[in-house]
């Protein structure tokens, strides 16, 4: 106990030599993170603790709770995707600031595209660093960015990847010529559009939402093919029209998704009993956290213990001779005259039981219970 509570000094005295934070809200933090570790969150105390810090660099205005939640969602959105938690919270750091939307907000759209399929193995939440600014500097919003996603990784693109490289291709297009050379391929809509663009009245968003949703509506396949390969060289696959196709469309499960961060968090956390036992007892004592002060009073407290423990042993070393020969009689006695101690016995069971004999036999079947 006393290691465990020495150990939690150093892990409040971390805290604080790297971050802005306090004494005070230091110890306040590794609290919370002992508890959310206790109810079954995180791997460690120590991974908890490692993804606490990094927030609190990141975003050193946010108080205990909220950076604790933010602990939470990026552990559990890390265990539920297999992404490595440092990209995870490097992509959630740059997407909420994108978007000017809350972590929750963030996780609850990132935890229904994981839950479609659509960021295995976290190649999605892993570049999403990068490619929210793109998104967000287009003009499109989480859901239409998420639901892009989505639809185009469930109508066959290759991988999260590939398709956000489109996206990247299809903001620079708009700009580098290209889309100048084929808007008159399009209909009347998306040329005044892109006028508007030009003009700084419609964003790239808008202008991406419009050409893909055009583009799948389109019966010549062969124009739709051309206009594709000379726009967007990076769509390059078998079945890159179908993607394509895809895109502009809204997917109804990103209609509504709030709570979903929390109750998939909650079910990925630790429900084994003996575990959160285990989890709950460790917590505990990890949870005595004490000032220099507090620790240097404490250890003094102990010295008055430490003393007499000490004191105790060295007397017993002391004088084991003289207690080894002291015993050594009696356990001789008792090996040699065992059978005339267990009569001995009988007799005064006998008597106190009245006219009842008791035998030897039946005197070592009741004791023998009760030595053994």
């Amino acid at each position: 106990m006393v290691s465990a509570i020495y150990d939690q000094q150093s892990q409040v005295s971390s805290l604080q030599a790297r971050t802005t934070a306090s004494y005070g809200e230091s110890k306040e933090a590794i609290s919370a993170i002992n508890k959310l570790y206790a109810k079954g969150y995180g791997e460690s105390v120590e991974d908890l603790t490692e993804t606490y810090t990094q927030l609190k660099q990141m975003n050193p205005k946010a108080d205990v709770d909220e950076l604790a939640k933010q602990t939470k969602l990026v552990s559990q959105y890390s265990k539920a995707s297999g992404a490595d938690t440092q990209e995870v919270l490097r992509g959630a750091q740059n997407a909420t600031k994108a978007w000017h939307m809350s972590y929750e907000e963030y996780f609850d759209n990132l935890f229904t595209l994981q839950k479609q399929g659509g960021d295995i193995g976290g190649d999605i939440s892993d570049n999403m660093a990068e490619y929210s600014q793109v998104l967000g500097q287009m003009g499109l919003s989480a859901k239409d960015s998420f639901s892009m996603i989505a639809n185009g990784i469930q109508s066959g693109a290759y991988n999260g990847d590939k398709l956000l490289d489109f996206t990247k291709e299809f903001s620079i297009s708009l700009n580098d010529g290209r889309m100048d050379e084929s808007i008159t391929e399009f209909s009347k809509k998306s040329q005044e559009m892109f006028n508007g663009y030009k003009e700084g009245k419609v964003t790239a968003g808008d202008m991406f939402k419009q050409i893909t949703s055009e583009m799948g509506k389109m019966t010549d396949k062969q124009k739709e093919a051309t206009l594709a390969s000379n726009l967007w060289s990076a769509l390059g696959e078998d079945n890159s029209l179908k993607v394509l196709g895809s895109l502009g469309k809204q997917n109804k499960a990103f209609s509504d998704v709030s709570g979903t961060a929390k109750k998939t968090s909650d079910q990925l956390k630790e429900s084994n009993p003996f575990e959160l036992m285990k989890r709950s007892a460790q917590a505990s004592v990890s949870s005595i956290t004490m000032s220099a002060t507090e620790t240097k009073n404490f250890k003094k407290a102990l010295e008055p213990l430490q003393k007499t423990v000490k004191q105790f042993i060295g007397t017993m070393v002391k004088n084991m001779p003289a207690i080894v020969k002291a015993i050594t009689p009696v356990v001789n006695f008792v090996s040699q005259h065992g059978k005339a101690i267990t009569a001995v016995l009988a007799g005064l069971l006998a008597l106190h039981f009245g006219s009842k004999i008791v035998s030897s036999a039946q005197l070592t079947t009741w004791l023998l219970p009760l030595v053994r």
